[in-house]
């Protein structure tokens, strides 16, 4: 199994070594993968890859999984965050991954490998840590080159005030 961008967006390919024919897993927009160290993950029966999207909102990724022989692709976590990493238990029965949110630090879960079960296994954020306070982040776009409208997210103090000038972080 492959991760190319051959369509400018990273999706899953096999390679018939024997014949050297491409096939794609997945397609569309969005990436189909979280991050450099977040890679796809062949079930122990070899019937199906888990990974990581952000087909259905750029902005969060979800837990997917395609089936190899068929290409049948189904969503296992829809919880609001982002789900990386997955990692299939050694039965095949269950994924652990890292699941995070505006509230919440990465923290360890895991479900079934049918979407059921999904529940927590660590938790992360310190004691007293008010998550009401965080910062919400606030989908903007800036004009780029050639007309492109470049996606990001601004994250302001709770208590603004517009007339002031604040220091900025830019994170690329």
């Amino acid at each position: 199994m492959l991760v190319l961008r051959h369509d400018g967006w990273w999706h899953l390919y096999l390679l018939d070594t024997d014949t050297g024919a491409l096939r794609p897993l997945t397609g569309g927009i969005g990436e189909d993968v979280g991050h450099a160290y977040d890679h796809p993950r062949v079930s122990p029966d070899g019937r199906e890859v888990a990974f990581s999207s952000n087909r259905v909102d750029l902005g969060l990724r979800h837990l997917y999984a395609v089936d190899v022989a068929t290409g049948r692709l189904r969503q296992i976590v829809t919880a609001h965050g982002t789900s990386v990493e997955p990692a299939w238990s050694p039965s095949g029965d269950r994924l652990v991954f890292k699941h995070s949110t505006v509230e919440h630090a990465p923290e360890l879960w895991v479900v079934g490998r049918d979407g059921s079960g999904l529940r927590r296994l660590v938790r992360s954020m310190p004691e007293g840590c008010d998550p009401v306070r965080f910062a919400r982040p606030r989908l903007v776009h800036t004009p780029g080159p050639g007309g492109w409208q470049i996606p990001g997210y601004l994250l302001t103090p709770r208590t603004l005030d517009p007339g002031r000038q604040y220091p900025a972080l830019v994170y690329v």
